[in-house]
Protein backbone atom coordinates (compact mmCIF):
# COMPACT_ATOMS: atom_id res chain seq x y z
CA UNK A 1 0.00 0.00 0.00
CA UNK A 2 2.83 2.40 0.89
CA UNK A 3 4.54 1.62 -2.41
CA UNK A 4 1.34 2.51 -4.32
CA UNK A 5 1.05 5.89 -2.49
CA UNK A 6 4.74 6.69 -3.12
CA UNK A 7 4.41 5.82 -6.81
CA UNK A 8 1.29 7.98 -7.14
CA UNK A 9 3.06 10.92 -5.49
CA UNK A 10 6.03 10.59 -7.86
CA UNK A 11 3.73 10.47 -10.88
CA UNK A 12 1.86 13.55 -9.66
CA UNK A 13 5.15 15.43 -9.24
CA UNK A 14 6.25 14.56 -12.76
CA UNK A 15 2.90 15.59 -14.21
CA UNK A 16 2.49 18.95 -12.46
CA UNK A 17 6.12 20.07 -12.22
CA UNK A 18 7.78 21.83 -9.35
CA UNK A 19 6.89 25.21 -7.97
CA UNK A 20 9.42 28.05 -7.95
CA UNK A 21 12.00 28.04 -5.19
CA UNK A 22 12.89 30.98 -2.94
CA UNK A 23 15.84 32.02 -5.12
CA UNK A 24 13.81 31.71 -8.31
CA UNK A 25 11.01 33.90 -6.95
CA UNK A 26 13.60 36.52 -5.93
CA UNK A 27 15.06 36.43 -9.46
CA UNK A 28 11.57 36.74 -10.96
CA UNK A 29 10.84 39.80 -8.80
CA UNK A 30 14.19 41.39 -9.61
CA UNK A 31 13.66 40.96 -13.36
CA UNK A 32 10.15 42.46 -13.11
CA UNK A 33 11.38 45.41 -11.02
CA UNK A 34 14.23 46.10 -13.45
CA UNK A 35 11.81 46.33 -16.38
CA UNK A 36 9.44 48.55 -14.39
CA UNK A 37 12.10 51.02 -13.23
CA UNK A 38 13.76 51.26 -16.65
CA UNK A 39 10.61 51.62 -18.75
CA UNK A 40 8.43 53.89 -16.56
CA UNK A 41 9.96 57.20 -15.47
CA UNK A 42 7.63 59.37 -13.32
CA UNK A 43 8.02 63.16 -13.42
CA UNK A 44 7.54 63.47 -9.65
CA UNK A 45 7.78 61.03 -6.73
CA UNK A 46 4.35 59.32 -6.72
CA UNK A 47 2.74 57.26 -3.97
CA UNK A 48 2.54 53.62 -5.09
CA UNK A 49 0.47 50.75 -3.75
CA UNK A 50 1.00 47.12 -4.78
CA UNK A 51 -2.54 45.79 -4.99
CA UNK A 52 -3.76 42.28 -5.69
CA UNK A 53 -1.49 39.97 -7.69
CA UNK A 54 -3.58 37.01 -8.80
CA UNK A 55 -1.83 33.67 -8.28
CA UNK A 56 -2.78 30.72 -10.49
CA UNK A 57 0.73 29.23 -10.53
CA UNK A 58 0.66 28.07 -6.89
CA UNK A 59 3.84 29.92 -5.98
CA UNK A 60 4.58 31.87 -2.80
CA UNK A 61 2.79 35.06 -3.84
CA UNK A 62 3.58 36.85 -0.55
CA UNK A 63 7.30 36.36 -1.16
CA UNK A 64 6.94 37.69 -4.71
CA UNK A 65 5.01 40.76 -3.51
CA UNK A 66 7.48 41.56 -0.75
CA UNK A 67 10.42 41.13 -3.14
CA UNK A 68 8.81 43.52 -5.64
CA UNK A 69 8.12 46.04 -2.87
CA UNK A 70 11.66 45.82 -1.53
CA UNK A 71 13.32 46.32 -4.90
CA UNK A 72 11.03 49.24 -5.79
CA UNK A 73 11.58 50.90 -2.40
CA UNK A 74 15.38 50.69 -2.77
CA UNK A 75 15.16 52.68 -6.02
CA UNK A 76 13.99 55.75 -4.05
CA UNK A 77 11.66 56.82 -6.88
CA UNK A 78 8.36 56.04 -5.13
CA UNK A 79 6.55 56.45 -1.82
CA UNK A 80 5.55 52.84 -1.23
CA UNK A 81 2.52 52.10 0.96
CA UNK A 82 2.39 49.00 3.22
CA UNK A 83 -1.01 47.34 2.83
CA UNK A 84 -0.14 44.32 4.98
CA UNK A 85 0.39 46.21 8.22
CA UNK A 86 -2.84 45.86 10.24
CA UNK A 87 -1.34 47.70 13.21
CA UNK A 88 -1.81 50.97 11.29
CA UNK A 89 -5.58 50.69 11.60
CA UNK A 90 -5.39 49.33 15.13
CA UNK A 91 -3.35 52.29 16.39
CA UNK A 92 -5.79 54.78 14.86
CA UNK A 93 -8.62 52.99 16.68
CA UNK A 94 -7.06 54.07 19.97
CA UNK A 95 -8.11 57.72 19.55
CA UNK A 96 -11.32 57.24 21.54
CA UNK A 97 -9.70 55.15 24.29
CA UNK A 98 -9.12 57.31 27.36
CA UNK A 99 -6.42 54.94 28.61
CA UNK A 100 -3.95 56.34 26.09
CA UNK A 101 -2.17 59.69 26.23
CA UNK A 102 -3.91 61.87 23.58
CA UNK A 103 -0.62 63.63 22.79
CA UNK A 104 0.87 60.35 21.56
CA UNK A 105 -2.16 59.29 19.51
CA UNK A 106 -1.76 59.84 15.77
CA UNK A 107 -4.05 62.61 14.50
CA UNK A 108 -6.41 62.30 11.58
CA UNK A 109 -5.33 63.21 8.08
CA UNK A 110 -1.78 61.80 8.25
CA UNK A 111 -2.13 58.76 5.96
CA UNK A 112 -1.04 59.18 2.34
CA UNK A 113 -3.45 58.26 -0.45
CA UNK A 114 -1.88 56.32 -3.34
CA UNK A 115 -2.17 57.78 -6.81
CA UNK A 116 -0.84 54.80 -8.81
CA UNK A 117 -1.46 51.07 -8.37
CA UNK A 118 0.69 48.11 -9.44
CA UNK A 119 -1.25 44.88 -9.96
CA UNK A 120 -0.75 41.65 -11.86
CA UNK A 121 -1.14 37.91 -12.31
CA UNK A 122 1.14 34.87 -12.24
CA UNK A 123 0.28 31.77 -14.27
CA UNK A 124 2.13 28.67 -15.43
CA UNK A 125 2.02 26.04 -18.15
CA UNK A 126 3.97 22.79 -18.60
CA UNK A 127 4.82 21.66 -22.14
CA UNK A 128 7.16 18.75 -23.01
CA UNK A 129 8.48 18.54 -19.48
CA UNK A 130 9.23 22.28 -19.19
CA UNK A 131 7.26 24.60 -16.95
CA UNK A 132 6.79 28.24 -18.02
CA UNK A 133 5.79 30.99 -15.61
CA UNK A 134 4.14 34.10 -17.02
CA UNK A 135 4.13 37.27 -14.91
CA UNK A 136 1.84 40.06 -16.09
CA UNK A 137 2.17 43.48 -14.41
CA UNK A 138 0.08 46.61 -15.02
CA UNK A 139 0.46 50.12 -13.60
CA UNK A 140 -2.73 52.20 -13.35
CA UNK A 141 -3.43 55.84 -12.52
CA UNK A 142 -5.95 55.55 -9.68
CA UNK A 143 -7.48 58.99 -10.29
CA UNK A 144 -8.14 58.62 -14.02
CA UNK A 145 -7.98 54.85 -14.54
CA UNK A 146 -5.44 55.34 -17.33
CA UNK A 147 -3.06 52.43 -17.97
CA UNK A 148 0.41 53.91 -17.50
CA UNK A 149 2.59 50.86 -18.08
CA UNK A 150 2.34 47.08 -18.61
CA UNK A 151 4.77 44.22 -19.06
CA UNK A 152 4.66 40.45 -19.73
CA UNK A 153 7.68 38.45 -18.54
CA UNK A 154 8.00 34.73 -19.35
CA UNK A 155 10.22 32.43 -17.29
CA UNK A 156 11.02 28.85 -18.22
CA UNK A 157 12.31 26.11 -15.91
CA UNK A 158 13.49 22.56 -16.72
CA UNK A 159 11.03 20.18 -15.06
CA UNK A 160 13.69 17.73 -13.88
CA UNK A 161 13.16 16.24 -10.41
CA UNK A 162 16.90 15.67 -10.14
CA UNK A 163 17.82 19.28 -10.72
CA UNK A 164 16.06 21.71 -8.41
CA UNK A 165 18.46 24.59 -9.18
CA UNK A 166 17.94 24.83 -12.90
CA UNK A 167 18.65 28.34 -14.17
CA UNK A 168 15.88 30.82 -15.00
CA UNK A 169 15.88 32.58 -18.37
CA UNK A 170 13.88 35.74 -18.83
CA UNK A 171 12.16 36.12 -22.19
CA UNK A 172 10.04 39.24 -22.93
CA UNK A 173 6.77 38.40 -24.67
CA UNK A 174 6.51 40.63 -27.74
CA UNK A 175 6.06 43.74 -25.66
CA UNK A 176 6.86 46.87 -27.68
CA UNK A 177 9.95 48.70 -26.51
CA UNK A 178 9.06 52.15 -25.13
CA UNK A 179 9.80 54.96 -27.53
CA UNK A 180 12.98 56.89 -26.74
CA UNK A 181 13.37 59.87 -29.07
CA UNK A 182 16.76 60.51 -30.66
CA UNK A 183 16.99 64.28 -30.23
CA UNK A 184 20.17 64.61 -32.31
CA UNK A 185 18.53 62.82 -35.27
CA UNK A 186 15.36 64.91 -34.94
CA UNK A 187 17.43 68.10 -35.01
CA UNK A 188 19.21 66.96 -38.19
CA UNK A 189 15.90 66.09 -39.86
CA UNK A 190 14.37 69.41 -38.89
CA UNK A 191 17.38 71.29 -40.25
CA UNK A 192 17.21 69.35 -43.54
CA UNK A 193 13.53 70.27 -43.97
CA UNK A 194 13.91 73.98 -43.22
CA UNK A 195 12.07 76.25 -45.64
CA UNK A 196 13.74 79.21 -47.41
CA UNK A 197 12.05 81.72 -45.09
CA UNK A 198 13.69 80.15 -42.03
CA UNK A 199 17.08 80.06 -43.72
CA UNK A 200 16.68 83.78 -44.48
CA UNK A 201 16.44 84.50 -40.74
CA UNK A 202 19.80 82.83 -40.18
CA UNK A 203 21.68 85.30 -42.41
CA UNK A 204 24.38 87.37 -40.76
CA UNK A 205 25.11 89.94 -43.52
CA UNK A 206 22.59 92.54 -44.64
CA UNK A 207 22.34 95.62 -46.87
CA UNK A 208 21.44 98.61 -44.67
CA UNK A 209 19.08 101.43 -45.65
CA UNK A 210 18.18 103.89 -42.91
CA UNK A 211 16.44 107.18 -42.29
CA UNK A 212 16.78 109.35 -39.20
CA UNK A 213 15.51 112.68 -38.00
CA UNK A 214 15.40 114.87 -34.96
CA UNK A 215 15.39 118.32 -33.43
CA UNK A 216 17.39 120.10 -30.74
CA UNK A 217 19.29 123.15 -29.75
CA UNK A 218 22.41 124.41 -28.04
CA UNK A 219 22.54 126.52 -24.91
CA UNK A 220 21.06 130.01 -25.54
CA UNK A 221 20.30 129.13 -29.16
CA UNK A 222 17.19 128.66 -31.27
CA UNK A 223 15.66 125.33 -32.29
CA UNK A 224 17.28 123.41 -35.13
CA UNK A 225 16.35 120.22 -36.98
CA UNK A 226 18.09 117.63 -39.12
CA UNK A 227 17.45 114.60 -41.32
CA UNK A 228 19.76 111.74 -42.43
CA UNK A 229 19.71 109.08 -45.11
CA UNK A 230 22.08 106.14 -44.49
CA UNK A 231 23.28 103.42 -46.84
CA UNK A 232 25.69 100.69 -45.76
CA UNK A 233 26.28 97.19 -44.38
CA UNK A 234 25.13 95.39 -41.21
CA UNK A 235 26.74 92.33 -39.63
CA UNK A 236 24.32 90.56 -37.24
CA UNK A 237 25.71 87.21 -35.94
CA UNK A 238 23.18 86.94 -33.07
CA UNK A 239 19.78 88.35 -32.17
CA UNK A 240 21.27 90.69 -29.54
CA UNK A 241 24.37 92.05 -31.32
CA UNK A 242 24.77 93.96 -34.59
CA UNK A 243 27.50 96.14 -36.13
CA UNK A 244 26.69 98.61 -38.92
CA UNK A 245 28.98 100.67 -41.18
CA UNK A 246 27.38 103.26 -43.43
CA UNK A 247 27.74 106.40 -45.48
CA UNK A 248 25.23 109.20 -44.97
CA UNK A 249 23.77 112.36 -46.45
CA UNK A 250 22.52 114.98 -43.97
CA UNK A 251 20.62 118.22 -44.21
CA UNK A 252 20.26 120.41 -41.14
CA UNK A 253 19.53 123.91 -39.94
CA UNK A 254 22.11 125.10 -37.50
CA UNK A 255 20.91 127.41 -34.68
CA UNK A 256 22.27 130.90 -34.25
CA UNK A 257 23.17 132.46 -30.90
CA UNK A 258 20.40 134.79 -29.66
CA UNK A 259 22.86 137.28 -28.22
CA UNK A 260 24.24 138.04 -31.66
CA UNK A 261 20.93 139.59 -32.75
CA UNK A 262 20.36 141.86 -29.75
CA UNK A 263 22.36 144.76 -31.20
CA UNK A 264 20.57 144.41 -34.49
CA UNK A 265 17.21 144.59 -32.77
CA UNK A 266 18.16 147.75 -30.82
CA UNK A 267 19.39 149.62 -33.93
CA UNK A 268 16.10 149.04 -35.76
CA UNK A 269 14.18 150.24 -32.68
CA UNK A 270 11.27 147.97 -33.49
CA UNK A 271 8.86 146.70 -30.94
CA UNK A 272 7.98 143.08 -31.39
CA UNK A 273 6.42 140.35 -29.31
CA UNK A 274 8.21 137.23 -28.09
CA UNK A 275 6.75 135.40 -31.08
CA UNK A 276 8.37 137.90 -33.44
CA UNK A 277 11.69 137.32 -31.69
CA UNK A 278 11.42 133.62 -32.25
CA UNK A 279 10.62 134.18 -35.92
CA UNK A 280 13.69 136.42 -36.26
CA UNK A 281 15.87 133.74 -34.60
CA UNK A 282 14.54 131.16 -37.02
CA UNK A 283 15.41 133.42 -39.95
CA UNK A 284 18.99 133.50 -38.76
CA UNK A 285 19.21 129.70 -38.63
CA UNK A 286 21.14 128.70 -41.72
CA UNK A 287 20.51 125.58 -43.83
CA UNK A 288 23.42 123.21 -44.46
CA UNK A 289 24.09 119.97 -46.30
CA UNK A 290 26.79 117.41 -45.75
CA UNK A 291 28.03 113.92 -46.51
CA UNK A 292 29.85 111.57 -44.16
CA UNK A 293 30.21 108.10 -42.69
CA UNK A 294 29.58 106.39 -39.39
CA UNK A 295 29.19 103.22 -37.36
CA UNK A 296 26.51 101.87 -35.03
CA UNK A 297 26.71 99.09 -32.44
CA UNK A 298 23.63 97.34 -31.06
CA UNK A 299 23.73 95.41 -27.76
CA UNK A 300 20.34 93.93 -26.86
CA UNK A 301 18.00 96.95 -26.67
CA UNK A 302 20.79 99.57 -26.42
CA UNK A 303 22.74 101.24 -29.20
CA UNK A 304 25.69 103.60 -29.56
CA UNK A 305 26.72 105.44 -32.71
CA UNK A 306 29.51 107.69 -33.93
CA UNK A 307 29.82 109.55 -37.23
CA UNK A 308 31.32 112.59 -38.98
CA UNK A 309 29.75 114.87 -41.58
CA UNK A 310 31.63 117.08 -44.03
CA UNK A 311 29.70 120.32 -44.18
CA UNK A 312 29.54 121.37 -47.86
CA UNK A 313 28.86 125.01 -46.99
CA UNK A 314 31.34 125.56 -44.19
CA UNK A 315 33.86 123.08 -45.67
CA UNK A 316 34.39 121.67 -42.21
CA UNK A 317 33.82 118.46 -40.30
CA UNK A 318 31.01 118.05 -37.77
CA UNK A 319 31.22 115.18 -35.28
CA UNK A 320 28.16 113.21 -34.13
CA UNK A 321 27.73 110.91 -31.10
CA UNK A 322 24.47 109.11 -30.31
CA UNK A 323 22.99 106.63 -27.86
CA UNK A 324 19.56 105.29 -26.90
CA UNK A 325 17.23 102.32 -27.26
CA UNK A 326 16.60 100.14 -30.29
CA UNK A 327 13.76 97.67 -30.89
CA UNK A 328 13.72 94.93 -33.56
CA UNK A 329 10.52 94.74 -35.64
CA UNK A 330 11.34 91.93 -38.07
CA UNK A 331 13.72 93.32 -40.67
CA UNK A 332 13.37 96.84 -39.23
CA UNK A 333 15.07 98.34 -36.17
CA UNK A 334 13.35 101.30 -34.51
CA UNK A 335 15.78 103.59 -32.66
CA UNK A 336 14.87 106.28 -30.13
CA UNK A 337 17.63 108.23 -28.42
CA UNK A 338 19.71 111.38 -28.18
CA UNK A 339 22.54 112.91 -30.27
CA UNK A 340 25.36 115.29 -29.50
CA UNK A 341 26.76 117.38 -32.38
CA UNK A 342 30.11 119.17 -32.24
CA UNK A 343 30.48 121.73 -35.06
CA UNK A 344 33.77 123.62 -34.56
CA UNK A 345 33.16 126.24 -37.33
CA UNK A 346 29.55 127.03 -36.42
CA UNK A 347 28.42 129.83 -34.15
CA UNK A 348 26.85 127.25 -31.82
CA UNK A 349 29.47 124.53 -31.54
CA UNK A 350 27.62 122.17 -29.20
CA UNK A 351 24.14 120.95 -29.92
CA UNK A 352 21.91 118.30 -28.26
CA UNK A 353 19.02 116.69 -30.14
CA UNK A 354 16.35 114.05 -29.76
CA UNK A 355 16.53 111.36 -32.47
CA UNK A 356 14.18 108.79 -33.97
CA UNK A 357 15.14 106.52 -36.86
CA UNK A 358 14.41 103.36 -38.83
CA UNK A 359 17.08 100.92 -40.09
CA UNK A 360 15.99 98.43 -42.75
CA UNK A 361 18.02 95.19 -43.15
CA UNK A 362 17.63 93.93 -46.70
Amino acid sequence: MKRIILLATLCLSLGLGETLSYDEIKKLAKEATKSFLEEYQPKEKPTLIISNIKNTAEIDIDLLTLSLAGDIRKSGKYNLLNTKETMIKNVRGMRDDEEYNPETVIEKGELLVPNISLSGEVSKQTVNGKTSYLLLLTLTDIKTGVLLWDRDILFTQDNNIQDNKSPIQAQPVNTPTPYKPNFALLAQQEKAQENPAKKEKERTSFFLLGIEGGAGAGLESSLAYFGDVKVGYTYKPTSWFALSLYGLYEFHSHPSNKDEHDDDKDSKKTKSSSKDDEDQDTKHSDFYQGIGAGTKIKLSVLYASAAFVYDLKQTSLDYLLGTGFTFSLGIVDLSIGARYTYAPKQQVKNQFSGVIGLDFRI
